[in-house]
């Protein structure tokens, strides 16, 4: 045997699943946020540094939403965003924020975009100098879990506002007896009694259920003096209905409410002398999807006082009845309960702070919107899902998911990886059988690269006897190359398995310096290091997936439209990361998908020099030419047309079918036809004798 033997002659080939393609693009919700905002989830509130793939927080319907991806930014440049209510968070500026148009729809903007324009001059007609543009839409009452407690919410919101919370005997101190009743019901006591009639301190009779409310506001931490009030955490995060009822109780005792009879419009006001009960109050009733506005009156306090004496004054803006006593109903009848400050609050500020670490979210929910410290609304694979579609089904794909990130790709094949362990069984057990998938799909190659960095510190840790947390802890630098082995190893044999491989990624931006002192912002793949080098070099094609903005004005309305254009890139313009092995490729195409795989495929072949496929990759219809006479062209488009039907009635034969029995013909179909998606074969006989035996079946 001569090494003649052991050579076989290369053929270019143009099928995908022969090519390893890197696939980055943008996620769209939201592009970064500061680490250290408060997010609301429903087990309450978490850092946003502290948020993991799979958690759920809430959408701006107050709905949970689960978390899809998570994507560390690292250190960018940091703006704080201030709101008409005072709310405010800390975001880079290109942070995508919600709107609400004039039309009442909710559009997206850059926070970089709105920086232009958040501001703009008023009419003489205006007292103030400048009007604000955006309005951002307000968050519908957040749906957390009812809770079990020990004292019912609206009695203690009338404790809280008008209770004596210090030890001693339990008393509340009003007027109105129907807001004492209502209490004391939800107390399980009797009505209270007055020492004197000068006053309107009311006492309960101490027994068994006095001593236990009053250990009860005790673990709560509310026996306290009246600054130091404040409403207990599990009551801030218990079902809506709860919370109504605390907002009730508070507003029966501590609110007013104000009506201007000229417009019938009206407001809530609360009162409180703690800065605690004031930022509770706050977060309680921006919690219900209430507009708020916080003002302090401390003009009474001397320099060096303390600020917690201040007196602090809130409105509460809705069109519900957010009171139930007989002295507030009675002042509403008449009027019309209504107001629009509830439904949305203006951008009055964006200031520029010190840089920050940030991070961005994809979530899982159709506005891909979800809400962040003060209740605010903000934001937040399918390329693979579609050549699938088009290129032998959905059957003939897997996905590998690092991330949840297919929840609205209905029908494709799901392997959830949760660990480098989890990812070597998996491919363990497609090299002893690939069941009939022949294209592989990674969901993201950078996730996979960070679970490879963690594999390998585990079983270095072990074998040397030592903790390593980090690639840079291993001595000699032997944990990158270890890195670098392991993660090219299996990437290796999903190469022998398959052919090719699909790999997902996302975008993050990164100031390139130059030598020469040149300084640029470029759009760069997430994967990084050396697992990221390693996708980079091995793949045949990297795409970017862009969104570009495009600006028109009507010459007659003088309005302006802003149009979003998808575009696939295959080439780097300097300020975006794509390219890859093959060459010959625009700079940049449409997003569609016929128009990708078209371009694919003549990138291919054009690479070549020759403009032609290989002979086995010819359609073998032009070896069946060679029998036909050329006097019967009328013989040749009916045998075409013969294909047609046959390849039609087998694909309306297995779409019936579940996988496991799909998974059997795709095995018969390689071993007769040469390939397991039946529509690439023109064999003319091997279908017709697949199809008979699937209609004797």
């Amino acid at each position: 045997m001569g090494i003649k033997d052991r050579v076989k002659k290369n053929k270019i080939s143009t099928k995908l699943s022969d090519m390893k393609i890197t696939i980055a693009g943008r996620p769209k919700s939201g592009k970064a946020l500061d680490v250290n905002t408060k997010i609301p989830t429903p087990s309450g509130w978490k850092f946003a540094k502290d948020i993991e793939v799979g958690d759920e927080i809430f959408d701006r319907l107050g709905k949970p939403t689960i978390v899809l991806g998570v994507y560390p930014q690292g250190e960018l440049e940091a703006y704080e965003v201030v709101m008409q209510d005072g709310t405010s968070f800390v975001a880079n500026d290109e942070h995508i924020i919600p709107y609400v148009t004039s039309k009442k729809n909710i559009n997206n903007k850059t926070l970089k975009e709105m920086m232009v324009d958040y501001k703009k001059p008023k009419t003489k007609f205006e007292h103030d100098t400048h009007t604000h543009k955006y309005r951002i839409p307000k968050n519908n009452a957040v749906e957390y879990e009812e809770k079990n407690l020990v004292i019912e919410p609206y009695a203690l919101g009338v404790l809280i506002g008008d209770g004596c919370l210090l030890e001693g005997k339990l008393s509340i101190s009003s007027n109105e007896l129907d807001v004492l009743e209502k209490a004391s019901k939800s107390l399980g006591l009797s009505m209270p009694y007055k020492n004197s009639q000068k006053n309107y301190t009311w006492n309960y009779e101490t027994n068994e259920q006095t001593k236990k409310i009053k250990d009860e506001l005790k673990f709560l931490g509310l026996n306290v003096k009246s600054v130091e009030k404040h409403i207990p955490y599990k009551y801030l995060i218990s079902s809506i209905e709860q919370r109504k009822e605390l907002l009730a109780g508070l507003m029966d005792t501590d609110g007013t409410v104000s009506i201007n009879r000229d417009t019938g419009s009206m407001r809530y006001q609360f009162s409180t002398s703690s800065k605690q009960l004031k930022d509770d109050f706050k977060e309680l009733a921006l919690s219900l999807g209430y507009g708020v506005t916080v003002s302090v009156d401390n003009r009474h306090l001397k320099e060096g006082s303390n600020a917690n004496f201040a007196n602090y004054s809130l409105s509460v803006y809705t069109d519900e009845v957010i009171v139930s006593s007989e002295k507030h109903l009675k002042k509403l009848e008449g009027y019309e309960v209504r107001s629009f400050k509830d439904h949305y609050t203006y951008i009055t500020d964006i200031v520029e702070v010190e840089p920050r670490e940030m991070v961005c979210f994809k979530v899982d929910n159709e506005e891909e919107l979800f809400l962040i410290n003060d209740y605010i609304v903000t934001h937040n694979t399918s390329l693979f899902y579609e050549i699938l579609k088009r290129e032998g089904g959905l059957d003939t794909g897997l996905l590998f998911a690092f991330e949840k990130g297919y929840n609205f790709l209905d029908g494709i094949n799901v392997v959830d990886i949760a660990s480098w362990s989890d990812f070597i069984d998996a491919i363990d057990e497609l090299e002893d059988d690939n069941e009939g998938f022949i294209y592989v799909g990674i969901d993201t190659v950078d996730i996979a690269g960070r679970l490879c960095q963690e594999y390998v510190l585990r079983k270095q840790s072990t074998k040397d006897g030592k903790r390593y947390d980090a690639m840079a802890d291993i001595p000699f630098g032997k944990g990158y190359e270890l890195v670098e082995a392991e993660f090219s190893r299996q990437f290796a044999r999903l190469d022998r398995i398959f052919g090719g491989w699909m790999g997902i990624t996302h975008d993050k931006d990164k100031t390139v310096k130059e030598k020469s002192g040149l300084e640029y912002d470029k759009t760069m793949m997430s994967a990084n290091g050396r697992t990221g080098d390693y996708i980079k070099n091995s793949s045949d094609f990297i795409v970017f997936i862009d969104i570009q903005t495009e600006k028109t004005r009507d010459k007659e309305t003088r309005k302006q439209t802003v149009k979003e254009n998808r575009k696939i890139r295959f080439r780097g313009d300097g300020t975006t990361e794509a390219g890859g092995r093959i060459k010959e490729v625009p700079e940049e195409i449409d997003y569609d998908v016929d128009l990708f795989l078209k371009t694919i495929h003549d990138a291919v072949l054009a690479n070549t020099g020759t403009g032609e496929e290989s002979a086995e990759e010819k359609p073998k219809e032009k070896k069946v030419r060679k029998t036909v006479k050329a006097d019967k062209p009328k013989e040749k488009e009916e045998n075409v047309a013969d294909i047609d039907s046959i390849k039609s009635k087998i694909g309306d034969f297995l779409s019936d079918l579940d996988l496991s029995e799909k998974k059997v013909w795709a095995k018969r179909f390689k071993e007769e036809l040469g390939t397991m998606n039946f529509n690439e074969s023109d064999d003319v006989k091997a279908l017709q004798s697949i199809l008979t035996d699937m209609e004797v079946k």
